[in-house]
């Protein structure tokens, strides 16, 4: 896997991959090169300069992304002296080159040569400087010296210094979200990661519900922290960072971290290279990729009557009975209709058909299908298959029926949990390994109240459950941002969450905070604790879900459920490629009305016979480009 990584992934920019970037970066690639022709420019200028004997210092330009340095340090005052020593060698041999004194100028081997000793004996000087940052001053004043041909005495030894400066922490800041609070377990791990890396990290967590929002206002300020994690490799808030290079490539830090690449699906590595340069843009938060079914009330089921077998999928039918007498048939038994079927969320305002519904329905991405104009087509767009409108039309026929949340349209993740567990609705989609932790919430209200787990919906008996959920490997990821002053030792420590020194701390948390030893010698999880760190995961460690307060009788039941949506999973062939039309503006007004038009309809202010025209209009205004594209994509993949 490393060396394949290593071939098709970290790869540097200018491969095959490029011709696939947005044609929206091109303007920042053609800048890039004015700037070189203008750098270029500046240079004939400056040989001219010489010929004529001026000594005058030209302006630096600060080129597109670079951060403003603050303070002078020793380590800035090292590298200001690397960069006086590079100008004096350059100026010499710009000298040379142009004819200093209306003198012959040599011969371009000589001059090659003459330039290379400078540059190497700059470089020496400036890596002795960088060492001894008490003699920092002293490197830049010795670079003054070189420019104006003055010898200079050479650098005290420095390496009691050098150690000093090595064992001091790496200091970094990291934006993260959290889910709840913030707890004892999760502060011991990362006191224990900060401990055995030698660093200091300031952590700058934000509470989910609002993550997003926080995020957008922290990219406009302009004053990034080191680390930060983005929920969606999808998102403006992202692909801006990247464009415009607030966000670091990470390909050659990536290829000296070996547990993030054994550990990470190589799709994930492809779907982070955003901008179809070759590079990697973030480090995974995997997750295994799977297909999710629902968590349902077994407590409601069994007050009702309704036989369901645990592991096996349910056919449409039945699931539409179930939703119905959940939403009809007080299932709580308080004597009042407060209840639903199916419990839904939004993430961006707009209604969708659920994931774990459209498995049933064969919407599973970019495929093969017979009979479209194309080779490969996602159902959503395809004018020949009608899949996509069905889902529509039953989603609607749920909204009609009041089967699902009326609510739907304005919750959020949170929200939409909490009238789970509140009671509200009895059936939500979710990864089976947090099924107990959810039970657990829903026993806190009603002590009475279990759960099953649904592992899917087929059209009919006998059918098997294909579809996915997370088949990126991708459940958000962690970009290097500019600010940071050493992004390898940042990939380091999460590279290290993941080696076999750290990851039991990761899994379960700190031995005496989170858990101990019984009497048996079985790790017991010490209660309200908390297990933390659980941000870094392993692609082949689904155990890594199930909690330690799982009881011993309920983990065989959880991996096995696991291992069903495991085994269910399906890719889409596209693997996260992004048309270069897809930062088109006039594309993505067209796309926000498409998304639009899929919401109308779920909730009947749209006819289901209206999609036609949608699409068509879709299609005029850059979604027959986006086809095209993706399926140039797709077959250069494949």
């Amino acid at each position: 896997m490393k060396k394949e990584l290593k071939k098709e992934h970290l790869a540097g920019a200018g491969g095959a991959g490029s011709a696939q970037a947005p044609a929206g970066r091109a303007t920042a690639r053609a800048t890039g090169m004015a700037g070189t022709v203008e750098r270029a420019s500046a240079s004939a200028g400056a040989c001219a300069g010489a010929d004529a004997g001026a000594r005058a210092r030209a302006p630096r330009e600060r080129a597109p992304g670079a951060r403003t340095l603050g303070a002078r340090t020793p380590r800035s005052q090292a590298l200001r002296a690397l960069a006086a020593i590079v100008c004096a060698a350059m100026l010499a041999a710009a000298l040379s080159a142009c004819g200093a004194s209306g003198g012959t100028a040599p011969q371009g081997g000589a001059t090659a040569a003459t330039t290379q000793a400078a540059v190497a004996d700059a470089t020496q000087a400036a890596t002795e400087s960088a060492q001894d940052e008490a003699g920092a001053g002293q490197a830049e004043a010795s670079a003054d010296a070189a420019a104006s041909g003055a010898a200079t005495e050479p650098a005290a030894p420095a390496a009691e210094t050098a150690e000093a400066a090595a064992e001091e922490p790496y200091k970094f800041t990291f934006f993260n979200n959290i889910f709840g609070s913030f707890s004892d377990g999760d502060q011991a791990v990362f006191d224990k990661l900060m401990a055995e890396t030698n660093t200091v990290i300031e952590l700058q967590n934000m509470p989910s519900s609002s993550y997003e929002e926080s995020l957008t206002v922290m990219m406009a300020s302009g004053d990034y922290p080191e680390l930060v994690m983005f929920p969606d490799y999808t998102k403006p808030v992202f692909l801006d960072g990247v464009e415009y290079k607030a966000v670091l490539p990470l390909n050659d830090y990536i290829a000296n971290a070996p547990n993030v690449q054994k550990y990470t699906y190589p799709i994930s590595f492809k779907v982070l290279s955003v901008m179809g340069d070759g590079q990697i843009y973030g480090i995974p938060r995997t997750s295994i990729a799977r297909a999710d079914g629902y968590m349902i009330r077994q407590d409601w089921l069994d007050r009702l009557g309704i036989g369901m077998t645990e592991g096996e999928p349910v056919t449409l039918a039945a699931f539409t009975d179930i939703l119905r007498a959940f939403s009809q048939s007080d299932p709580d038994g308080n004597g009042a209709n407060d209840t639903f079927g199916l419990g839904l969320y939004t993430a961006d305002g707009n209604l969708e058909i659920p994931t774990a519904l459209s498995y049933t329905f064969g919407l599973n991405g970019w495929q093969e299908y017979p009979g479209e104009d194309y080779k490969y087509m996602d159902p959503k767009y395809s004018r020949q298959n009608d899949s996509f409108k069905n889902a529509l039309e039953y989603m609607n026929a749920l909204w009609n029926d009041k089967l699902v949340d009326p609510d739907w349209p304005t919750l959020n993740l949170d929200a939409h949990k909490q009238r789970f567990e509140q009671g509200i609705t009895g059936m939500r989609a979710e990864f089976v390994g947090y099924m107990l932790e959810h039970e657990q919430n829903l026993q806190n209200v009603n002590p009475d109240a279990r759960l099953s787990y649904m592992v899917g919906i087929v059209q009919n008996e006998g059918d098997k459950v294909a579809g996915g959920t997370y088949s990126t490997g991708v459940w958000g990821h962690f970009s290097v941002m500019s600010s940071a002053k050493n992004p390898q030792k940042i990939v380091d420590v999460l590279d290290y969450m993941l080696s076999d020194n750290f990851w039991e701390v990761v899994k379960f948390g700190v031995e005496g905070v989170s858990w101990e030893f019984d009497a048996e010698g079985t790790r017991v999880a010490i209660p309200n604790t908390g297990s933390g760190g659980r941000f870094m995961r392993r692609n082949e460690d689904a155990s890594f879900f199930i909690s330690l307060n799982t009881p011993g009788s309920e983990r065989p039941r959880l991996e096995k459920l696991i291992d069903i949506c495991i085994g269910q999973a399906v890719f889409s062939k596209d693997e996260g490629f992004r048309p270069a039309i897809a930062s088109d503006p006039a594309f993505l007004d067209a796309d926000k009305e498409l998304k639009t038009s899929v919401s109308k309809i779920i909730v009947g202010d749209l006819p289901i016979g209206d999609y036609n025209a949608v699409l068509d209009k879709w299609y005029d205004a850059g979604g027959r480009t986006y086809v095209e594209q993706m399926n140039e994509g797709i077959a250069a993949a494949e």
